[in-house]
């Protein structure tokens, strides 16, 4: 009999208005799948009504993230906050190759845009080490999924995708990066 081994799928989908991140575990016995459960919505405090606004609350300087979701979102009222607020960045990545890029896709740089990905995506990873995860550091039973637009890898060799994949990579250790996937956001969608 082959071995099993129980492994935790965490797909994220890092949306330009929402991130959704589900979870679901499954015994990987052999080269097959056998699905414990059905994927469900992530069970972390920070996503409200199964999301995560993508809007983050800088610090005052503008280095790090003060806050992110809900809680950044409530700040865009307040004027002495509003200008450390971003959100609606994803259509930022990649612009800049783009020989016309709507006016929305100008608001931030590309690099600015990568930015921001990685400072909600350290600050949910972080959340679900301390939520659900409580080993101190993910390791081999943890595969993660990430959504990304078809575009970003058939358009420009695919230099956008690439440039995702280093942000990804560098929110995780090393010793995880061969259980990341990624999949079109078609595809994920099925």
């Amino acid at each position: 009999m082959a071995n099993s081994e129980q492994q935790t799928l965490f797909a994220f989908d890092c949306g330009a208005t929402n991130w959704r991140l589900y979870r679901t575990q499954y015994d990987l016995v052999g080269n097959r799948v056998h699905l414990i459960g059905e994927p469900t919505p992530s069970p972390l405090t920070s996503f409200q009504d199964r999301r995560l606004p993508a809007v983050l609350l800088l610090s005052p300087d503008g280095t790090e993230l003060e806050s992110y979701g809900e809680m950044a979102q409530s700040q865009v009222d307040d004027e002495t906050n509003r200008l450390r607020i971003r959100d609606y960045f994803k259509p930022c990545i990649g612009s800049h190759l783009d020989p016309n890029p709507e006016p929305h896709q100008l608001r931030y740089t590309h690099q600015q845009a990568l930015t921001f990905t990685r400072l909600i995506l350290d600050a949910v990873l972080a959340q679900l080490l301390r939520e659900k995860w409580r080993t101190g550091s993910f390791d081999e039973r943890a595969v993660f999924s990430f959504a990304y637009p078809v575009h970003w890898q058939t358009a420009h060799d695919g230099v956008i995708f690439k440039d995702f994949e280093k942000v990804v990579q560098n929110c995780l250790p090393a010793e995880v990066h061969e259980n990341l996937r990624y999949v079109s956001e078609p595809e994920g969608a099925i």
